[in-house]
């Protein structure tokens, strides 16, 4: 047997052994060649009658139609595969070429399996699965399809509007991340009694949406399992209740406050049916309020009148307006009652009228009455209160107001008039006590004022100037009381404003006169200091003069002389320094230059090389030269830098050390000069800048006392400061700090 014989027999033996296939081998012109299996039944011919025939004489021309085009393709080598329907059937169809032994096409064959159950099967779960997917989206309720790990595996859109997100945003989130926080804990534990096959009843969870948003839902859950039991997935169906619990929330709260207002209350409510004859009766009664207002129980109010528990006072006032209501009218009125123990309340009645068109008359009324027992008592109190106030006011001689910060209207006492001269009391305008203020005193009075009524200040106290109706300004002083809402917010001020103008003059007075015999003191220590630093000058020069006179000793005369030149040097700095401070007081600011501080500092330290050597002292410096220029007076800056340098040289010893340094600091010429001399007690320190001081009992002697007090006013000319710091037997340090921009 050949090859393609032996092929032929195995797929003939293939064929017959597979119930739902058939195989067909055909050659190039189409002939079968093998034609074996169940299916060729069911395709309606008979395998006998098939070989040997081309298709053309044994198929249908539909048939034909759609098989040959595959036949020749495998017959041209190419595999193809198709399906196909006949009689109701349907069949799936692969064509394949042969080959021989040479590699050479010699035929065909097609394999041909009946699928017609498998096709509707298939066709059935697409269907299936169609009804689902539009069910799954088209359901009212949210679905969430969730793996068991706890992540979503897939949503419907409703699930997806109601949290807020996209479809796709919610796919692979885990489904704590929508749970709220509270709530972690009992879903994990739900989570893993699924696990486990449990299910749960609906159950209530409240989720988070997208936007932060919390709502409560409700939830039932189904579990879907393999056929070993294994869980595949949660399918969770969720519906938003939080509506539905909002309502019933607010029924609950709302018989919860029906309840507590009934029990604590003490308004009281009935309706009272109008009979033809103008009768009355009581259709309902909200007793609670009224037996704890009166202290009578249902039956002894039953038992009275209409009229018994009204004080009689009030008892034609009620009759009064009971007919007006059978009118028609709404009525409003206040009433004594009294309780069972003799007390008198108030009540406040408000009463509906309830108008039957057909009887032409009112049928009944609706009521609410109101304790106001306690209002009653507080305007009395009130009213007292304001008499008091009102007669306070009439005396005082103070000036009295109410200012209403919410209306922006103001009531002032007589005592405005009295105070301030005014002629009439009725001036409102807020802008005229804002005008009356002193200008200097006004920002000051007005910003403590405001910044009083903002915070949360109770009281507000200030002296100051007021013009008087003459345009006079007397001295007053203003205290003010701030009311305040249960939020703090100031709704009135009552204040009170005295003269003091009397007080301020005396205060001015004593001032003045203190001032005065300050100056006293000090022209009389000055005078003091002065005549003691002429009078030992004057009197070596007296005692030298009266020795030359004496001495004929050209050497001696000459030592004479020396010392009158010393003596005379010394006059001429004690006058200088004095002239100094006389033009002090006059503006030295019309001569201000752009100035290098170094160079000043370097030219005083150039004038006083001499005075270094003499003593022996090391001088350092440590100059900032990159400090920028700054306008000073150049005469009198140099003045005080030569100053404090001299008063270094003086009191350091000899042999001793003088440091001179600048820098800036926060927009400040800092100038340093440190020396260790024998410094300065505590005690003096505060003294060192007046005029003509010296420590005399631990300090050398030579310098006139101005040094220090020149160098003060100069720097305190220039917007600056100079400061000190010292300690006895550890030198002293002098710092002058000058602005580097100064305003123009």
């Amino acid at each position: 047997m050949n090859n393609q014989e032996f092929d032929s027999n195995l797929y003939r033996i293939l064929a017959r052994n597979l119930p739902d296939m058939a195989v067909f081998m055909f050659d190039h012109s189409m002939r079968y060649l093998v034609a074996e299996g169940a299916v060729v039944a069911t395709l309606g011919m008979i395998p006998e009658k098939l070989e040997g025939r081309i298709i053309h004489e044994v198929a249908p021309s539909e048939i034909v139609e759609v098989i040959v085009p595959h036949y020749i393709a495998a017959l041209k080598g190419v595999e193809g595969q198709f399906t196909i329907e006949f009689n109701h059937r349907v069949y799936n169809v692969k064509v394949v070429p042969i080959r021989n032994h040479l590699d050479e096409i010699s035929a065909a064959m097609s394999v041909v399996q009946d699928i017609t159950e498998q096709t509707k099967i298939e066709n059935d779960l697409r269907d299936s699965q169609k009804r689902y997917r539009a069910l799954f989206e088209q359901f009212n309720d949210a679905v969430f399809i969730i793996n068991p790990d706890g992540r979503f595996l897939k949503v419907n859109q409703k699930a997806a509007t109601m949290l807020g997100y996209g479809i796709d945003e919610l796919v692979g989130v885990e489904i704590q991340q929508i749970i709220a926080p509270a709530e972690h804990d009992e879903s994990q534990s739900l989570l893993a009694a699924f696990k486990v096959g449990q299910v749960s009843p609906v159950y209530e969870r409240t989720l988070i949406k997208k936007d932060g948003a919390k709502i409560i839902t409700e939830v039932n859950i189904t579990l879907m399992v393999d056929d070993s039991g294994d869980l595949l997935h949660i399918q969770a169906v969720v519906r938003d209740i939080t509506q539905r619990k909002q309502a019933e929330t607010a029924l609950r709260m709302s018989e919860e406050r029906h309840r507590i207002i009934s029990e604590l209350i003490s308004d009281f409510a009935y309706s009272v049916a109008v009979g033809v004859d103008g009768s009355m009766e009581y259709e309902w009664v909200t007793f609670d309020p009224l037996i704890r207002l009166t202290g009578f129980t249902v039956e002894e109010l039953e038992e009275k009148t209409k009229w018994d528990i009204y004080h009689p006072d009030d008892r034609l006032k009620l009759a009064e307006d009971r007919q007006k209501l059978l009118k028609g009218e709404a009525v409003t009125g206040e009433y004594r009652i009294f309780t069972k123990n003799g007390d008198v309340i108030w009540i406040h009645a408000y009463r509906r009228p309830i108008w039957d068109e057909k009887q032409n008359r009112v049928v009944r009324f609706h009521a609410v009455s109101q304790d106001i027992t306690n209002r009653k008592i507080t305007e009395e109190a009130h009213r007292k209160s304001e008499e008091r106030f009102r007669l306070v006011a009439q005396v005082t001689s103070d000036a009295l107001y109410d200012l209403d910060l919410v209306t922006k209207t103001i009531w002032r006492n007589e005592g405005y008039q009295k105070l301030f001269g005014f002629p009439h009391t009725t001036t409102q305008e807020l802008s005229w006590w804002t005008d009356g203020i002193h200008p200097d005193d006004r920002i000051d009075v007005l910003e403590s004022g405001y910044k009083a009524i903002d915070g949360d200040s109770q009281t507000w106290e200030r002296e100051y100037r007021f013009k008087d109706y003459e345009g006079k300004y007397i001295d007053i002083v203003d205290k003010r009381y701030i009311m305040r809402s249960e939020t703090g917010t100031a709704l009135r001020i009552i204040g009170a404003i005295s003269d003091i103008t009397q007080r301020k003059q005396a205060e001015r007075q004593a001032l003045e006169l203190n001032i005065e015999r300050e100056k006293v003191r000090l022209l009389s220590e000055f005078i003091t200091a002065l005549s003691h630093d002429f009078r030992t000058p004057l009197t070596i020069i007296t005692t030298s003069i009266h020795l030359l006179r004496k001495s004929t000793d050209p050497e001696y005369q000459a030592d004479q002389f020396e010392k009158l030149q010393q003596q005379v040097a010394h006059i001429e700095k004690l006058v200088d320094g004095i002239v100094t401070m006389s033009r002090l007081d006059h503006d030295i600011e019309v001569n201000l230059q752009q100035t290098d501080l170094n160079e000043l500092i370097i030219y005083a330290d150039i004038h006083k090389q001499k005075d270094y050597k003499a003593k022996e002292l090391s001088v350092t410096f440590q100059l900032d030269r990159r400090l920028p220029r700054i306008q000073v007076n150049q005469e009198w800056m140099y003045r005080s830098f030569l100053n404090l340098l001299e008063n270094a040289i003086l009191y350091t010893p000899d042999g001793g050390a003088i440091t001179i340094e600048t820098c800036g600091r926060e927009d400040m010429f800092i100038f340093e000069i440190t020396d260790t001399g024998i410094g300065i007690s505590q005690e003096s320190l505060q003294y060192i800048f007046d005029p003509l001081y010296r420590a005399e009992k631990h300090r050398p002697t030579g310098g006139q006392g101005l040094g220090l007090t020149i160098a003060k006013r100069v720097i305190d000319k220039h917007g600056g400061r100079i400061e000190v710091e010292s300690a006895m037997g550890q030198g002293s340090t002098f710092r002058i700090c000058l602005p580097m921009h100064r305003e123009s």
